[in-house]
């Protein structure tokens, strides 16, 4: 339980992915505020980029090594984004893609220079 209420951000970060990754999309083909040509990557990029984000906060917080605070967030996003392009195999109307994959990484690793960038910027937030 102390880890759920320490690490609540990145956990409801994930659960908020998980969501929004698992729900049957609908076949309306409307044009919409949302639909043009590869946004759902940006959705993947942007989402991933926030959990990465989020994961390397409170890695900072607790002053781990370097190299823990930088690939562990990587690697728990590229898993995660992975097991759910799996899980959408087999959900009706979903389906894996390696590029959205390629997105969440993209958006884990990106997440990195900005968090530092946002650190020296904004020390009394970190």
């Amino acid at each position: 339980m102390k880890y759920i209420t320490q690490y609540y951000r990145p956990i409801l970060m994930a659960i908020i992915i998980m969501v929004l990754s698992l729900m049957p999309i609908s076949s309306d083909t409307g044009s919409g505020l949302f639909d043009f040509p590869h946004f759902d990557k940006i959705a993947h990029f942007i989402l991933y980029f926030l959990l990465s984000f989020l994961l390397m906060y409170e890695l900072n917080r607790i002053k781990v090594g370097i190299y823990t605070f930088v690939l562990l967030p990587i690697i728990i996003c590229f898993f995660y984004g992975g097991i759910i392009e799996i899980i959408q195999i087999f959900i009706e109307g979903r389906g894996g893609d390696i590029f959205d994959l390629l997105a969440d990484l993209l958006g884990a690793i990106v997440a990195f220079p900005l968090f530092i960038i946002s650190k020296k910027l904004f020390p009394i937030l970190f």
